[in-house]
């Protein structure tokens, strides 16, 4: 095989290059066959010689670095997917950790399942200081991991067949396995700058590339597979569990995902009695479940954070059809 042949690329988007980035790295160093494997690493705005400490150190993984000077994870990411050479690429964040047998893992199920597209592994936290309880089921839809303890593994992998896809399961973008088809037709779509401006960009804590990319597994006509046996961990700081960070993101979050859908063309009403309701929907049910003593103070307030977020992103700003 040669080198510019292989079988997985592990693709490493990165805006600082933190200590994590390190660890990221040294997990795909300790899987059994780097032979079959590439490494790429775009640097989205970190020094020149951070990025020689990262090849000296890790010479073992012959480290492809690309540029995008365009800030953004979602510019950085269709960098990175224009230079990949893999059949499987393997998106990975600088706070991201690989099981040890995550590649042969992986092999084994793409070997079974030849029209595979995505593959869902099991993205666990890892955290800087305990959660809340309140904040291990919650954290699922805005801290990058899908299982929180071991009661919800799943022995079997679960496959979504092409084109009943409605209900697969979308994997965190740092952890999502894609197939080189699906790539080839997120990267033929998504060419324009607004559309790849929606991606996380800096301190902006907005983003929804991931979400984007998955929804091209059904243009690649392409099966989606949940694998609880291959693992990511993602490692969060003390920090992302306190309040005012968890307002922020999940605002910013839905807002952007929001925006995605008014960029594809999505039909949204833009008459003042279906703003009110709207309005309406986002405040009254959080609240209901607050006043009944079903959620946590905490736990409203985030809701409330990701309802307006939605109306912001539906309603407002001056955004151009895809």
């Amino acid at each position: 095989m040669s080198n510019r042949d292989p079988k997985i690329t592990f693709l490493i988007c990165s805006w600082k290059a933190p200590d994590t980035l390190d660890e990221t790295l040294l997990s795909i160093a300790r899987q059994a066959d780097l032979s079959v494997a590439e490494t790429i690493v775009v640097n989205n705005g970190f020094s020149r010689t951070r990025a020689l400490a990262i090849f000296r150190k890790f010479s073992v993984l012959s480290i492809r670095m690309v540029d995008e000077p365009r800030p953004g994870l979602g510019f950085a990411r269709h960098t990175g997917f224009q230079s990949a050479y893999g059949d499987a690429i393997v998106l990975l964040d600088d706070d991201n950790t690989l099981g040890n047998d995550f590649s042969s893992r992986l092999a084994e199920v793409i070997v079974e399942n030849p029209n595979w597209g995505c593959i869902r592994p099991a993205v666990l936290p890892v955290w800087g200081r305990e959660p809340p309880k309140w904040l291990l089921s919650f954290g699922k839809s805005c801290l990058s991991y899908n299982i929180s303890s071991s009661d919800e593994f799943c022995a079997e992998n679960r496959v979504w067949r092409f084109p009943h896809l409605e209900n697969a399961e979308r994997p965190p973008g740092g952890g999502m396995i894609l197939h080189r088809a699906v790539v080839e037709q997120y990267c033929r779509k998504a060419i324009r700058e607004a559309r790849l401006g929606l991606g996380r960009i800096r301190n902006d804590l907005g983003g929804c590339e991931d979400a984007d990319i998955f929804t091209f597994v059904k243009d690649a006509r392409r099966d989606v597979i949940a694998c609880d046996n291959i693992m990511v961990w993602h490692h969060i700081p003390r920090h992302r569990t306190q309040l005012w960070y968890l307002l922020k993101l999940n605002y910013a979050m839905t807002r952007s995902y929001s925006a995605l859908d008014r960029l594809r063309g999505q039909n949204i009403s833009g008459e003042p009695i279906a703003l009110l309701r709207a309005v309406k929907n986002a405040i009254v049910p959080p609240l209901n479940d607050w006043v009944h003593w079903r959620i946590a103070t905490p736990l409203l307030l985030c809701r409330f954070a990701r309802n307006f977020g939605t109306l912001a992103g539906a309603y407002f700003g001056n955004l151009r059809k895809l």
